[in-house]
């Protein structure tokens, strides 16, 4: 059935797209997909009629129904009025359909092998943007560099009068350059970076927001850019991706970062929440990876505290690693006893090797306590937080990691607007 379901998904779509030709921007990578897919949007849509996805639909059922926008049903009878409504808008003249838009901004993903391929027949993008690539899906892929071959067949679609965006900050996307027949921009912190960002700064007074310089190298021009509620270089790069997205349709820096001002990084991405008992949370429960962990630690490690306060890092597995699961869980123990957190809390048997990269990197036992899941850590945070913490909560999708983000915010009742997979079918 879910083959049928794809199959006549598919095919609507490419009708679709045929009949409306928008121009299609194509984002992947292994980590910020979402957040870059967003950024962009809301620079394209300062000056252009642009439509996305609500969510990260990147699958091959999940793309079609953001080009087609109908949302995904949460039962198997709503799955009969998805097709049928895929067909009308297939059949249906131009004007009854009205959720087409000159720009179309799409995320993919790469689960398995030939997904990156298939979703390029499918929605073949004039522009491709490649975030950084870690080992995430890796267990499905016979080696890393499987993975990456994989996310280069992006680059290797684009037409000749297209665009490559590569990130900068990562040599192995970087080296994508090579077969290209697009012309490509980098974009990053990296010196080498056309669309280079510098000077980041992290503030917290009067409210939370990140701030850095953005420079087109190609242009001569350069603009500050502020994004309110958001935290982490790796996501003023997101921003930096955007903005070179926005150059290659006319968009100067100066406009791209006046739209920015709009941004609003998706739920579960290093989101400040209010905690109880006056703690603030960095929810950041919507997945994990090696370099996304490293990155929210480094915010962790930033954030100033309040008197008597402690940096706490509660912290479920990283799925879809493979062979590497138990070493990069080890990283990521080294990597918290770096970031100076006082609490480490770890989520889950997998979540285990984190405590003992911890302790091989001189934390002490007392610092570091073992839950089995979410619900516990939630348990457990909720007579142990106090005043003046600051605590990061983040895992992979399967960690369900926003169960323990839900037991310490302050505004429970608001669960639904502000945390990740709250929707009936997670529930």
């Amino acid at each position: 059935m879910k083959s049928l379901v794809t199959h006549l998904l598919t095919w609507c779509s490419r009708r679709v797209l045929e009949r409306h030709k928008p121009i299609i921007i194509a984002v992947t990578g292994s980590v910020g997909k979402t957040s870059t897919k967003e950024a962009i949007a809301v620079v394209l849509g300062s000056q252009f009629d642009v439509r996305t996805a609500k969510k990260n639909f990147n699958t091959e059922i999940g793309v079609p129904l953001t080009i087609l926008g109908i949302e995904k049903p949460v039962t198997d009878v709503g799955w009969l009025f998805v097709v049928l409504r895929a067909l009308y808008r297939s059949y249906w003249p131009n004007k009854s359909y009205r959720t087409y838009h000159s720009h179309l901004v799409l995320e993919f993903g790469a689960d398995r092998p030939g997904d990156i391929s298939h979703l390029c027949r499918l929605a073949p993008p004039s522009v491709g943007v490649v975030t950084p690539i870690t080992h995430v899906h890796v267990s499905n892929y016979p080696s890393f560099e499987a993975l990456v071959a994989e996310k280069t067949e992006l680059v290797k679609a684009l037409p000749n009068d297209g665009l490559a965006v590569l990130n900068a900050d990562e040599e192995l996307v970087t080296k994508m350059k090579s077969v290209s027949q697009a012309p490509v921009v980098t974009y990053g912190f990296a010196e080498k970076a056309e669309i280079h960002g510098e000077g980041y700064e992290l503030e917290t007074e009067p409210k939370i927001r990140m701030r850095f310089t953005a420079h087109n190298r190609l242009k001569s021009e350069q603009a500050e850019v502020v994004l309110e509620n958001t935290m982490g270089k790796h996501q003023a790069a997101d921003a930096l991706a955007a903005l070179a997205v926005g150059t290659y349709f006319g968009i100067s820096l100066v406009d791209g970062a006046e739209a920015l001002k709009k941004y609003v990084s998706p739920s579960g991405r290093l989101k400040p929440l209010a905690g109880i008992k006056g703690s603030l949370l960095l929810d950041d429960s919507y997945n994990a990876a090696p370099s996304s962990t490293k990155a929210a630690l480094d915010v962790l490690k930033e954030m100033p505290l309040g008197q008597s306060g402690r940096r706490i890092a509660v912290l479920g597995q990283m799925a879809e690693l493979g062979a590497f699961t138990e070493s990069l869980h080890r990283e990521i123990g080294w990597k918290a006893a770096e970031s100076h957190v006082d609490l480490l809390v770890c989520s889950g048997e997998i979540a285990q090797d984190i405590c003992r990269g911890a302790m091989e990197a001189g934390m002490k036992e007392e610092q570091i306590v073992k839950v089995k899941g979410p619900e516990e850590a939630g348990r457990y945070l909720d007579h142990e937080i106090h005043a003046g913490d600051v605590v990061l909560i983040k895992g992979s999708q399967g960690a369900r990691m926003e169960k323990a983000v839900l037991d310490v915010m302050a505004q429970p009742e608001r669960a639904n607007e502000l945390l990740v997979r709250q929707e009936k079918e997670w529930l």
